[in-house]
């Protein structure tokens, strides 16, 4: 990474909180730490850390510094990645997925193109809609498929298909034929900030519902651990179609509609002025061209 020795010194005591566990991780004394820490607050004018017990807190300086420097740091290995790739007459991607696509959708899209482009290093972090947009507004991504929504006036954006949620519960247990507002309990679902609880929570509102906390049950990050609760019989989830298909084609889960119609929302590969829009055609190309893909 091209970064200063100072402002590694800080990202690392900033994380660890104390001057000799961060200097431990560069190999550095706490008396270095310190010489290094001091140079910044003496060049910024300002102190970056209050001493408390026997590590330190971060001032609202040193915080804002830090939120700010985890996005240089981060960038400057992208670059680093970048240009070693280029070096090595490779070329490097990382690309961002929601959790449904990340798991279900977009993994052989990957290995199509991949198997297309042999010199291409491909790297995906899987997210909620949140963190994922955050990075890619943030460059450390170069492009995105989320299900969730985003601000569309920040971003370019092709819509690449749909993807039907379904309500989903055990077999084991009686549902009516038509699952309506009294049937909203027990919701075993994402948590806030996924693509999934967004649609699903707009979509009632679209119907005039608003989903009380007493009908949620528990919010889990895992759609794993999700499908193994419903099908347990702890309670009912909202989820992809798509990551249900084996269950559904099995018999551990079942369906029913949803009295106010059919939940869709779209699946969107999202870029930046500062993709390589070369690469996002690609991708979308890659991904039109496969069966039962994007």
């Amino acid at each position: 990474m091209i970064l200063s020795i100072q402002f590694e010194t800080f990202l690392r005591v900033a994380e660890t909180l104390n001057f000799t566990k961060g200097g431990n991780q560069l190999g550095l004394t706490q008396s270095a730490v310190s010489q290094q820490i001091r140079y910044l607050e003496d060049h910024w004018g300002t102190p970056l850390f209050l001493r408390k017990g026997r590590g330190v807190e971060l001032t609202e300086a040193g915080a804002f510094m830090y939120s700010k420097g985890k996005q240089i740091e981060q960038l400057s290995q992208r670059m680093t990645q970048k240009l070693g790739g280029y070096k090595q007459g490779r070329r490097s991607f990382r690309i961002g997925a929601t959790l449904t696509v990340g798991e279900y959708i977009i993994p052989p899209v990957i290995a199509a193109l991949k198997q297309k482009e042999a010199q291409y290093d491909l790297f995906l972090d899987i997210g909620n809609t949140a963190a994922i947009i955050d990075q890619l507004a943030k460059g450390v991504l170069d492009c995105a498929v989320v299900e969730g929504l985003f601000d569309k006036t920040a971003f370019k954006y092709i819509t690449l298909q749909q993807d039907e949620m379904v309500f989903v519960y055990s077999p084991l247990e009686e549902m009516p034929e038509t699952i309506g507002r009294g049937d909203l309990k027990k919701m075993i679902l994402r948590e806030e900030g996924s693509g999934t609880y967004e649609y699903f929570r707009d979509y009632l509102k679209k119907n005039s519902i608003i989903l009380e906390e007493d009908s949620i049950m528990m919010r889990v990050g895992s759609l794993t651990a999700i499908k193994s609760m419903v099908i347990s019989g702890m309670g009912y989830t909202i989820i992809s179609r798509e990551a249900v298909k084996e269950e559904l084609s099995d018999g551990r889960l079942a369906t029913r509609p949803l009295l106010w119609g059919p939940l869709i929302r779209d699946l969107t590969l999202v870029y930046t002025d500062s993709s390589p829009y070369f690469f996002v055609e690609e991708l979308q190309t890659v991904a039109a061209g496969m069966n039962n893909s994007i």
